[in-house]
């Protein structure tokens, strides 16, 4: 009985376990040019005005968070804050529109915030002490944060019987008093914001979109008349609410261009934060794509009234009504902040500030301890330190469950990817191609990696590992060091489930990571089951699919595969990859059972899921299993060699004259051929025994291309010249080794192809005297394919020189009436 009831827990487990699979895809950098720019400080936190009564769903999450009951001196807080150098904190919230700010003479009573039935959002007025205001400016001042501070909108309105509607002109004198006194101290303040989530149909409250613009104009001229110096003035941002097109669009009117530095708006695209469903919108990419739409109208609003200013994020914080429990202060959330962040960036968001550095549950710090939460470490943080202000296009074809968003690296050359794998059981092995590559193929060595992972694997933890390590305070309540690891740059990226990953590359070889430890990343291996085997080499079921069918009948497939067989040679120059490494011993692939390397063919619509012969290579151990042949550097010899294949019973029979001969003209046709051509610095090392040798002075050497030439100064006619002749000619040596690799990858899938052929019909050959003839007209059919797909590769090969070469041309002319040399990969 024992033993039955462990076999069925044992099937009970291995049914709900998620079985692992795993994908390659290539993603694709377009480098000449950003689609996007932000502001330096992109990352943005809020502090909020809610007293400890503030409670929700019958939890009270908030604690002394407030600004007015924080404990600002807390050296973690503190901590926090400097690590970013700078972090661009708002001050602000539902309550901002209840304040008023005590400095000098301003006002009679500073009360503090209590519960009121009839107030907005259940709170009385409240009062921000001039005591208070010095204490926040020290620590803005100490820890060299830029502020933004959201100003009471309703001072001076009164509210009107209509709905929530609060009427008549804003009165500026009690925030001119603030800025006088914020002047008089010497307090730097980077922007001011006017009213909170007052537009539209408001929250609490609301403002006509018309007299709200009017109220903006009045806030901008007291900045100017006590900022004359316009290099030192702050900013001036609003609406601060969501996004109503109508509202805002007359809002945007009324001011006119140069009034709005900012134009802010909220984002809580996960409902309410008691709703159970919210860990599941979180990983969910197409429910979070549905609010790309408001950053896109948002920018286009922005664009077309008021083109010099931009959108921002002025609050986002998932959920509503202070987060979810469980959910936004664990891991788990960094897969909806990071996509909001690069979702923001690419669709031209210059700021996100993100709801809030403390307080309820989605904040950044614990409210209680302080101790950072995982979306301070691994999004706020990282994101701050290591994605540039200019944005790249980032894409692949590959699973909606992969992110992919990339920037210039900051504060140096070269690109920065974000990864971000909302799957549970994918692996995903990424190629990235990069264009203009020319410079960033010359500067590459090596790549640096984060990769954020959960404690455990379990995605609710409070606790991130980056690159296997705990992110934690130390003794000293600092801010840990967050060192990326360094692998080689021509690697796959992998990115596993429920992970994600920055990669940074591009950068000189004295450049990159201060780390003194040059560490890599073992081969990693892609779990997979016989159940769940797929053929990934599209090329060789192509090529099945035809010798199963009459010949006949195969043109039109043929003909398809043909392009194909082109598209794939092409794009291996793309992919900046050699077309074949040999395995590591390492890796422990045995050479039993070894065969023929074939050259991968991508299918349409699937081309960066599968790369053949580079992406994986199978391990004899498991035939199921994959691992990554990127990583390979040592070449494993051969355990046996072959024996020559059997020859035919019957001595000078066509079939066996066909193959002598065809074996003679594929010897002399490939000498002929790589003594004309260049092939790869990397040659396979395992050939199998056809009876003929290679010596080593018949091997290719690899033409290496002309340095490339300096700019010169001068940009006159003889000058220009010169430079463009130099420039064309390094040009040309680059195309010419294009194309000698691919016609050296043509000519050694067509080699080995037609000696796989020629063994296969030998073997073929029964005892039986009628298969000699079916043994010949397979061997004929193969042989024409194999002719006719690698003379259709040439003929590509050949076109594609052709236009690269015509180019070149059209280029060096340009160079010669200018002087100025093309662009390479914006980021360098």
């Amino acid at each position: 009985m024992k033993i039955v009831m462990k076999v069925m827990l044992f099937n009970f487990v291995v049914l709900f376990l998620p079985i692992s699979s795993s994908e390659f895809v290539r993603v694709t950098i377009r480098g000449e040019s950003s689609i996007g720019k932000t502001d330096d400080n992109f990352i943005c936190a809020t502090l909020d005005w809610w007293p400890p009564e503030k409670c929700d769903y019958n939890q009270c999450p908030w604690g002394n968070a407030g600004i007015l009951n924080l404990d600002i001196k807390n050296k973690i807080f503190v901590n926090a804050i400097t690590a970013f150098n700078p972090l661009r904190i708002r001050l602000g919230g539902s309550l901002e529109d209840l304040v008023v700010y005590d400095v000098g003479n301003a006002v009679k009573e500073c009360p503090k915030f209590r519960l009121q039935k009839n107030g907005l959002f259940g709170f009385s007025n409240g009062c921000l002490s001039q005591t208070r205001w010095d204490e926040l400016n020290y620590l803005f001042n100490q820890t060299r944060a830029l502020v933004t501070f959201s100003l009471n909108a309703l001072y001076g309105k009164i509210a009107s019987r209509e709905d929530k509607l609060w009427i008549g002109e804003w009165n500026p004198e009690n925030a001119r008093q603030l800025m006088e006194y914020t002047l008089e101290k010497g307090y730097k303040i980077d922007s001011y914001e006017l009213g909170n989530e007052l537009c539209g149909s408001g929250v609490a409250a609301r403002v006509n979109s018309v007299q709200y613009g009017r109220d903006i104009i009045v806030l901008k001229n007291l900045l100017r008349e006590l900022y004359p110096i316009a290099s030192t003035r702050p900013k001036v941002l609003g609406p601060a609410g969501f996004y109503d097109e109508k509202w805002f669009s007359t809002f945007l009117e009324t001011t006119g261009p140069g009034i709005v530095d900012g134009v802010t708006h909220h984002i809580y695209n996960l409902g309410a934060g008691v709703d159970p469903g919210v860990i599941n919108r979180i990983q969910d990419p197409v429910y979070l794509d549905k609010v790309a739409h408001t950053y896109r109208n948002v920018s286009r609003i922005v664009k077309k009234y008021s083109p010099k200013a931009g959108a921002w994020v002025g609050e986002a914080g998932g959920a509503y009504n202070s987060g979810g429990k469980n959910v936004q202060d664990r891991f788990v959330d960094g897969f909806w902040y990071l996509d909001q962040l690069g979702m923001a960036s690419s669709l031209d968001h210059k700021v996100y500030c993100r709801q809030a550095l403390i307080g309820g549950f989605y904040g950044l710090l614990n409210t209680t301890t302080f101790v950072p939460n995982p979306d301070y470490y691994g999004s706020a943080l990282l994101w701050h330190r290591l994605m540039g202000k200019e944005v790249l296009a980032a894409s692949h074809d590959g699973s909606p469950k992969l992110r992919a968003y990339s920037h210039c690296s900051k504060n140096k050359p070269g690109i920065t990817l974000l990864l971000i794998n909302f799957s549970n059981s994918t692996f995903f092995h990424v190629v990235i191609s990069v264009y203009p590559f020319q410079k960033l193929s010359e500067r590459r060595s090596q790549r640096e990696e984060y990769h954020l992972t959960a404690k455990n694997g379990y995605i609710q933890s409070d606790e991130v590992l980056l690159n296997g390590t705990p992110l934690q305070l130390t003794n000293s309540s600092d801010i840990p060091l967050m060192e990326p690891i360094l692998v080689d740059s021509y690697s796959p990226v992998c990115v596993a489930p429920d992970s994600v990953r920055f990669s940074g590359f591009g950068q000189d070889k004295n450049e990159g990571s201060s780390s003194s430890k040059d560490l890599t990343i073992p081969v990693q291996k892609t779990i997979t089951f016989k159940d769940r085997k797929k053929d990934q080499n599209w090329f060789r079921r192509q090529f099945s699919k035809q010798m199963n069918q009459d010949n006949d009948s195969n043109d039109i497939d043929r003909a398809t595969a043909v392009a194909a067989a082109a598209y794939a040679i092409s794009s291996l120059k793309d992919l900046g990859l050699p077309y074949q490494r040999e395995q590591p011993e390492t890796s422990k692939i045995s050479s039993k059972g070894k065969k023929e390397s074939t050259l991968s063919i991508q299918e349409p619509g699937r081309a960066s899921k599968s790369f053949s012969g580079k992406g994986t290579m199978k391990s004899s151990e498991n035939p199921d299993s994959m691992v990554p042949a990127t990583a390979a550097t040592h070449t494993k010899k051969p355990e046996k060699t072959l024996l020559p294949a059997p020859s035919f019973r019957k001595t000078g029979s066509t079939l066996e004259m066909e193959l002598s001969g065809s074996s003679k003209v594929g010897r002399t046709a490939s000498k002929t051929e790589v003594a004309a051509k260049p092939l790869h610095d990397k040659q396979p090392s395992h050939r199998y025994d056809t009876g003929t040798s290679t010596s080593k002075s018949d091997l290719p050497t690899t033409v290496k291309p002309p340095p490339q030439p300096k700019r010169q100064s001068s940009t006159g006619p003889g000058m220009r010249k010169a430079q463009a002749d130099a420039w064309e000619e390094a040009e040309m040596a680059r195309v010419q080794e294009r194309y000698d690799k691919q016609m050296a990858t043509i000519l050694d899938w067509e080699q080995k192809r037609k000696e796989k052929a020629k063994r296969h019909a030998v073997k073929s050959e029964g005892k039986l005297e009628e298969k000699r003839a079916k043994a010949l007209k397979k061997y004929r059919t193969e042989m024409e394919y194999i002719d006719q797909v690698a003379g259709g590769a040439r003929a590509k090969a050949e076109e594609k020189k052709r236009k690269d070469q015509l180019k070149v041309k059209e280029k060096a002319d340009t160079i010669r009436r200018t002087g100025a040399l093309p662009k390479t990969c914006f980021c360098f």
